[in-house]
């Protein structure tokens, strides 16, 4: 009797650990500044519930290792940050999970998004009411932030007006420091075990975080259930919505700037800035680099490079094609553990893949995985 309540608090504390790293990784404001420690620890602790035989860890250490080394091998534009690394071994950890273990973090998940969403816009009204919460003040020039630990930051680098508005700069971020990183998450959690309420609650939140790869990601949720449980009028019924939004929508307003105009438009808001003139320094790097530079293009020339540092031409200069294609081998190596694929999650998964990586660039996050849960049912 003892022996099965250890194996079952032993399961449920190996899905908190992951599921508390997976947000850390998304840089969940509960955790500044100490999320790196907090990362690291509970990585540690993870291997006093895991029960495999020590030759499986001097093997996943002697693996473990060399990626590392390889990261940190020194480059022209320097190593990756701490962040990246620290992920990179939650990411290399899930290879000790199984099927089991992997479907309750991404449902654990799903929920604790969902009451983080949810805790974060209550502290919002309460602050635009002008009820009293404590709060940090965090400069980081250029940006400037007001941490109200732990559900909600308030963005200070927007303009006066809109700060004071209800949602802060429009754009919701809950308690993340990226509406972005809140936008991703919420579309990946679309394929999560769903009621109505839930799904209600994922597209809400989504929606006002005015993330384009929430709205890609939600698009293609829609056509894959449209096509396999023939939701036609769903699918019809949502398309109409969005069409009629655009027609309707003031096309000088912030909202449209950071929704339709984000592909129509020509705003510093702009999807296609990765190819824009404010990125031409690294545009051009990217392409003496894989044209001319051989060994440059291989092992790659480091993390420090000009232009943003979302995009994906910044983790392929960083770790190269060497880097790229150990990446792959661990990643479907984990999918393979996790799933069994078929062709249908392919043709519909790896269009959002591509997508998440092109805007986002976050390889080691863990959302990368939960990107190909299957469920059998998905309420609407």
């Amino acid at each position: 009797m003892k022996s099965t309540m250890w194996s079952l608090n032993r399961k449920k504390i190996i899905i908190v650990i992951f599921t508390i790293q997976t947000f850390l990784g998304m840089g969940w404001i509960a955790s500044y500044p100490y999320a790196g420690y907090v990362i690291l620890v509970l990585w540690a602790i993870s291997f006093l519930f895991f029960r495999y035989k020590p030759l499986s860890y001097v093997i996943y250490g002697l693996i473990v290792g060399f990626v590392i080394i390889f990261y940190l091998f020194p480059r022209t534009y320097g190593s990756g940050n701490v962040a990246w690394h620290l992920m990179l071994l939650v990411f290399s950890q899930f290879i000790f999970l199984d099927r089991g273990h992997f479907s309750q973090i991404f449902i654990l998940f799903t929920k604790s998004l969902i009451f983080l969403c949810i805790a974060s816009l209550l502290v919002r009204i309460c602050i635009y009411f002008g009820l009293s919460y404590p709060y940090t003040y965090i400069n980081l020039d250029p940006q400037n932030f007001n941490l109200y630990w732990p559900f909600y930051i308030e963005r200070l680098s927007t303009s006066g007006d809109i700060s004071m508005s209800l949602l802060g700069n429009f754009r919701f971020h809950g308690p993340f420091f990226e509406p972005g990183a809140l936008g991703i998450a919420l579309g990946v959690s679309l394929y999560s075990d769903l009621n109505r309420w839930k799904l209600a609650l994922i597209i809400f939140f989504g929606t006002l975080s005015l993330s384009m790869a929430f709205f890609f990601i939600g698009v293609l949720r829609l056509v894959e259930y449209t096509v396999l449980k023939k939701g036609y009028k769903i699918f019809g019924l949502i398309t109409a919505l969005g069409f009629g939004a655009f027609l309707l929508m003031d096309k000088n307003s912030f909202i449209y700037a950071s929704s339709f105009g984000r592909l129509l438009g020509t705003n510093d808001k702009v999807l296609n800035t990765r190819n824009s003139i404010y990125e031409l320094e690294q545009i051009l790097l990217f392409s003496q680099t894989f044209s001319s530079n051989i060994w440059g293009s291989f092992l790659g020339i480091g993390w420090d490079t000009p232009g943003s540092g979302g995009s994906y031409r910044v983790w392929l200069l960083g770790s190269g094609l060497l880097g790229l294609i150990l990446w792959f081998f661990a990643y479907l190596s984990l999918i393979n553990k996790f799933f069994r694929i078929d062709l249908n999650s392919v043709v519909f998964r790896i269009p959002c893949l591509v997508i998440i990586c092109y805007i986002w660039g976050n390889w080691m996050s863990p959302l990368l995985l939960f990107l190909w849960y299957k469920t059998d049912k998905l309420e609407v």
